[in-house]
């Protein structure tokens, strides 16, 4: 029986508690856009919905969709009526295979200060870390490419739109902005408790708000509310602005999903030398799927003579991921949940 899936399950404990000489060599964006997005998928689509895709020999395909239409409005009773048509339509979720490879001899461990389990725990740390700033980059696109290009009209009153963003002026706009955005979410007819997905620089905007008192002679504490906000800051967001760029929306307006294959789901073995398995990563606790592969190399050229037919190990570590946004009004072209904010 190999001894590489539990290998590589305990790399996944080890980083979890890690806390080693070589921390800081290994530091990680901590993907604010991506979680922010993941949290929300259960409010976006159920969760039983999602479990049985997961289960699926196949991707989801298509998700139905009821549409908005103009409701005749009645103004005297009648026995002869005419039924309003309503529509439906289907929405296709896109999925990209994301991964990667650890690859290693297990000979070269024989006399290494540095162990198998050690080098593989370093090895997954690394292909999360690319494989988490890649979804944290397509979290955010999600955002640009689903924003609301459909201003309502009132809450041009209060910020110019142009490029599918409302423009905040420098002071005292600026500091205005976490009030008067709340009027702009209304006018566009969202209201309730709102997720922020902004630049890095935003925060600023956040500890400076959140530094005045009642005894200054500008009281800015109310400008900002942790009852209405709910706030992440991302690396991978520029600021479109001299400032930043903010993304405001009601819980549940983006998600992600991921799927695996069904081998990996099956564990499905071939042989010793080829099978299928799953690991949870330790980011967010999603299954990845684990395809091991095991062969003959020669690796004299950098182990010495002696190693010209050694045993090496392949894992390729993958999942298929979805993204996700909430439809907006289908009677407006370009309407959505979602809206960008550019502060200069």
């Amino acid at each position: 029986m190999s001894l590489s899936a539990t290998i590589l399950q305990a790399a996944v404990v080890s980083l979890q508690m890690g806390n080693t000489l070589n921390k800081y060599k290994f530091r990680t964006d901590d993907w604010q856009a991506f979680l922010a997005t993941q949290k929300q998928t259960n409010m976006l689509v159920p969760a039983s919905e999602l479990e049985a895709a997961k289960k699926s020999s196949s991707h989801i395909t298509k998700i139905p969709l009821l549409n908005k239409y103009a409701k005749t409005l009645l103004t005297a009773r009648s026995c002869d009526v005419s039924c309003d048509d309503p529509s439906s339509e289907f929405f296709q979720p896109v999925y990209e295979t994301i991964g990667f490879t650890i690859c290693y001899c297990p000979i070269e461990f024989e006399d290494n200060y540095i162990g198998l389990q050690q080098f593989i725990e370093r090895e997954l740390q690394l292909g999360l870390e690319v494989a988490f700033d890649d979804l944290e980059g397509k979290a955010v696109l999600n955002l640009e490419n689903n924003k609301t290009t459909a201003p309502a009209a009132g809450s041009l009153s209060i910020y110019p739109f142009a490029g599918g963003a409302y423009t905040v002026a420098t002071t005292p706009e600026r500091e205005q902005f976490y009030s008067k955005a709340k009027t702009v979410m209304k006018y566009n007819k969202l209201s309730g408790r709102y997720i922020e997905i902004a630049s890095l620089s935003q925060e600023i905007l956040q500890n400076s708000l959140l530094q005045f008192g009642t005894n200054n002679s500008q009281n800015l504490e109310g400008t900002r509310s942790n009852n209405v906000y709910d706030s992440s800051f991302s690396l991978e967001l520029p600021a479109a602005g001299a400032f930043s760029s903010s993304f405001l929306m009601p819980e549940g307006s983006v998600g992600v999903m991921n799927w695996n294959d069904m081998h990996s789901r099956m564990n499905t073995r071939i042989s010793e030398a080829e099978y299928w398995s799953t690991i949870v990563d330790p980011v967010v606790g999603w299954n990845w799927g684990v395809k091991t592969t095991k062969k003959c190399v020669d690796k004299s050229a950098t182990l010495g003579a002696g190693n010209e037919a050694v045993e090496q190990v392949t894992m390729s570590i993958t999942t298929d991921v979805s993204y996700l946004a909430a439809q907006g009004n289908n009677l407006i072209a370009g309407d959505s949940p979602i809206v960008k904010f550019n502060i200069d």
